[in-house]
């Protein structure tokens, strides 16, 4: 029994051995760690929650890109990639379209959401929107009306956005497209949430995030 114990132990610590080595080998060449520093992606990640970035410069719609800011040196940005080369994203009574075809919402109704960063609490609408092979959740906020310029997409370059659609400085509506070969990757998973959680949102570790 106590060869069976020790048999067990040794095996356990080997796979834990091997799982550390590929982390390591894995943070060193495609995976980086990145911590959330705003709320314009929630309800899918909060300011604070810790992410894993798979590097690439190739982007399907709905991916979560991080990438070079068009407009300040040395910063990078975050958001939902909405816009391809070659499409226009544009608005029509509070719908966001792409190429004038609007993007399927299935509103689930209002919740209630704090912004950590500014201590302010709003009443938002939660919804899950549909695009490519992707289905996320986003916010409106009720008594504001989504809109966007009608923008053409130009070639190599992404229109970002955020599912925070009422948050507003931290994607192409405000900067611009960014320039694909300029992203660091995209972000497919939650590997810590906020140190100290006040949004409901069911966040925890280790979620694959789309």
């Amino acid at each position: 029994m106590r060869d069976l114990v020790k048999g067990t132990l040794k095996f356990a610590g080997v796979i834990a051995a091997i799982l550390a080595a590929i982390a390591v080998v894995l943070r060193l060449t495609v995976v980086d760690v990145a911590v959330v520093g705003h709320n314009a992606m929630a309800p899918t990640m909060e300011a604070g929650e810790q992410v894993l970035i798979w590097h690439g410069t190739e982007f399907d719609r709905g991916t979560i890109a991080v990438c070079a800011h068009p407009e300040n040196p040395g910063e990078m940005v975050m958001g939902r990639v909405v816009g391809l080369p070659g499409e226009t994203v544009s608005s029509e009574r509070g719908s966001f379209r792409v190429n004038n075809r609007a993007r399927d919402t299935d509103w689930r109704g209002d919740v209630r959401f704090t912004d950590t960063l500014n201590n302010r609490t709003d009443t938002v609408k939660l919804g899950i929107e549909s695009m490519g092979n992707h289905e996320h959740g986003i916010f409106h906020r009720g008594t504001q009306e989504f809109s966007i310029r009608d923008y053409e997409v130009e070639e190599g370059r992404l229109y970002l956005l955020g599912d925070n659609r009422f948050h507003r400085g931290n994607d192409s509506r405000d900067f611009g497209t960014v320039l694909a070969a300029d992203c660091l990757g995209y972000v497919f998973m939650r590997l810590k949430p906020a140190e100290i959680p006040v949004n409901d949102l069911g966040h925890s570790y280790m979620d694959l995030l789309r």
